[in-house]
């Protein structure tokens, strides 16, 4: 065969994707190889037999114990099974964008087992935002596909708690004691109108055995 033509078989058989990176170093991987150029472009060259895969994209609410404890709650967006690595990940909240308290992982985590990439992202927000049902959580994971950039997402509701947090258990501690208070007063009073009420009805003698 002659050079020209395997060099268009190869070209034939390989997938190219290109996107933006800020790394330098050649990356080897089963299913094919990845370039970096500085502070320029990353070129994944994937084998043969090797599909592009989508990330299916995941919000996972706040444990009920941070909700318990603390005045912030942590959502983590959660993209897996994608290859290759050229993903984004940004939030909302309702319809506004949320940037300086979102934190993306520095690199996709790569498994062995399914040839297949994984990768987080945590909003912080206050526990007053996640327990208004109102308020809508969005996710959206930019991919590159090889051709252009596709948008998957997943979007969660807050969820009006029931329980109470930290501030809460204060207020309700507060409560408690101002209420004994006021039963231990109401109890005074009632003791001294009875007794008033009683001297009263029956003279000073009364009066003075009670006192005694």
């Amino acid at each position: 065969m002659a050079k020209g033509s395997n060099r268009a078989t190869m070209v034939a058989c390989l997938t190219l994707a290109l996107c933006r990176y800020s790394c330098v170093w050649v990356e080897h991987r089963a299913t094919g190889y990845a370039a970096y150029f500085g502070d320029g472009t990353k070129l994944t060259v994937l084998g043969k037999n090797t599909n592009i895969s989508l990330p299916n994209v995941k919000i996972l609410q706040p444990s009920k114990k941070e909700i318990k404890l603390k005045k912030r709650v942590t959502l983590v967006c959660v993209a897996t099974d994608f290859y290759p690595d050229h993903v984004t990940i940004t939030w909302k909240i309702n319809n506004n964008d949320e940037t300086s308290r979102s934190k993306m992982d520095e690199s996709a985590t790569w498994s062995d087992k399914f040839n297949k990439y994984s990768i987080t992202s945590r909003l912080r927000v206050t526990a007053k935002q996640w327990h208004n049902s109102q308020n809508k959580f969005h996710c959206s994971v930019g991919f590159f596909n090889g051709n252009k950039t596709v948008n998957l997402t997943d979007t969660i509701q807050g969820i009006q708690y029931c329980g109470t947090t930290v501030g809460e258990n204060k207020w309700s501690g507060n409560a408690a004691e101002l209420s004994y208070i006021l039963v231990l007063v109401k109890s005074a009073l009632f003791a001294l109108f009875l007794t008033t009420f009683v001297c009263k009805l029956k003279g000073s003698k009364v009066c003075r055995l009670i006192a005694d």
